[in-house]
């Protein structure tokens, strides 16, 4: 037999001989792809093969995003030859993300480099809710939100319903509780809209949260907040006999800023008007005086007082010159005829002898210390005889000065001092004003002088 007939054979033999071509490592892994909520677990279970005539130390590798929701990331399993073994791979999903989640799992021999095999998964991780649908409608002072859901586990839930401003800021928020849910849903909740919410554009997002089962998914719709006009104005009055003070409010009871507002204040026009807020222009119409004050930026919810007084005193005024007038009079004429007075007056005796006789009346008051000086001109001289008191006797180059000490006087008491002068002439001889010195009851020096007298 020739040598190429005999090779022939042997490789014929070989190939009938042994099994049909394959991979060393094959693996399949069920489900390719499989869904999880958030704390609940995902299973697959991989099996792995090895066609090879030795054992496989075959190490399992998972490689993707979160691998800290994987238990074990990776282990190793031991083969024996042209065998099979399975294994579970789990996910446990946690914290917030939401969406499909893709890894590949790899199984390679540790000893024999190159001797692998691979297989790609999907995770989608879940919620057991899902919101079908958001509408709001905006009625009159509030907002309303149909909220319709759909769960597939039985649970309870916390619906909250925000309503956002243009900058982000939560201006209203309403929380609803449900029990006991599962299927289909429909939740309608009114959000009241603050007073004080100015005209433009608004949110309304509705959340759904999860007590046993963690999460939270939410929707949002736009809606507007029409502009409101609407300006209130009110008037009080403080009173008192001089004047009355006016204060009028001004509210912006609308939801857009008022900035061009004005009032106007009236008063008779023969009153005076005393300005707290000061006026923009004032105007007399026959007998009334009207201001127009301007109100200046006026935010909603917000309120401003105007200010100003109505004075009575120009019609009080001749009433109280003539009152003034007459305390004048009467506090001078109280005090003329309330305090002491000293009078004197000259008897003529004979040729050129005289009497001079000083009257003293205290009618209402006490005073203290009373002194009563009188002076005698040099043209005469005094005659030491004295009917009562007996004055100090001071002469002097012009005359001679006599002085009495009568000390206190009471309210009434009178006092009449008497003395005799010789004058050098027979008549027409001038006396000087006797002069009355006392201490009021206030402590003050007081002078009161008596009239001039001829001898």
């Amino acid at each position: 037999m020739s040598k190429p007939l005999l090779f022939a054979l042997v490789l014929s033999a070989l190939i009938i001989a042994s099994p049909a071509y394959s991979q060393p490592v094959e693996i399949s892994i069920e489900p390719a792809g499989a869904e999880a909520m958030i704390n609940t677990q995902a299973t697959y279970q991989l099996e792995i093969t090895n066609n090879q005539n030795f054992p496989l130390e075959a190490i399992i590798t998972v490689r993707g995003p979160h691998l800290e929701w994987l238990s074990p990331p990776d282990f190793l399993v031991f083969i024996p030859a042209s065998s099979s073994a399975t294994r579970t791979i789990t996910f446990y999903p946690t914290g917030s993300e939401r969406g499909g989640f893709n890894y590949n799992i790899e199984v390679a021999d540790r000893v024999r480099a190159g001797v692998k095999a691979s297989t790609p998964i999907v995770l989608s991780v879940t919620d057991p809710m899902e919101i079908k649908d958001f509408a709001v409608r905006k009625e009159g002072a509030s907002v309303t939100g149909e909220l319709s859901f759909d769960s597939t586990e039985r649970q309870n839930v916390n619906i909250i319903f925000e309503m956002i401003d243009s900058s982000g800021k939560k201006v209203s928020i309403v929380n609803a509780e449900m029990k006991d849910v599962l299927g289909e849903s429909t939740l309608k909740q009114a959000v009241p809209i603050p007073a004080d919410a100015y005209a433009g554009l608004y949110s309304l997002k509705a959340s759904i949260k999860g007590y046993k089962i963690l999460y939270d998914i939410s929707s949002i719709r736009n809606f507007e907040v029409e502009p409101v006009r609407n300006m209130i104005q009110s008037e009080s009055r403080e009173s008192n006999p001089i004047y009355d003070t006016v204060t009028i409010t001004v509210t912006n009871q609308g939801n857009v800023e008022e900035t061009g507002h004005t009032v106007q204040g009236s008063a008779p026009s023969d009153l005076v008007t005393g300005f707290v807020t000061n006026p923009d222009g004032c105007s007399d119409s026959g007998d009334t005086k009207t201001c127009t004050y301007a109100v200046g930026l006026l935010k909603p919810g917000e309120s401003k007082n105007i200010v100003y007084r109505v004075e009575y005193w120009p019609r009080y005024l001749p009433i109280v010159t003539v009152v003034v007038i007459l305390l004048v009079i009467a506090a001078g004429s109280y005090m003329k005829f309330t305090k002491p007075v000293i009078r004197k007056r000259t008897i003529q005796k004979e040729a050129f002898g005289h009497a001079v006789v000083l009257e003293l009346r205290n009618p209402f008051r006490r005073i203290k210390d009373v002194f009563i000086s009188d002076f005698i001109p040099h043209l005469a001289a005094v005659e030491e005889e004295f009917e009562a008191a007996k004055p100090h006797i001071t002469p002097a180059q012009a005359g001679t000065e006599l002085v009495w000490k009568l000390g206190d006087l009471s309210p009434g008491d009178q006092r009449i001092l008497t003395y005799r002068i010789r004058s050098t002439v027979r008549s027409g001889l001038r006396m000087p004003r006797a002069q009355l010195r006392y201490i009021d009851s206030k402590g003050v020096e007081r002078r009161i002088y008596s009239n001039e007298a001829v001898a």
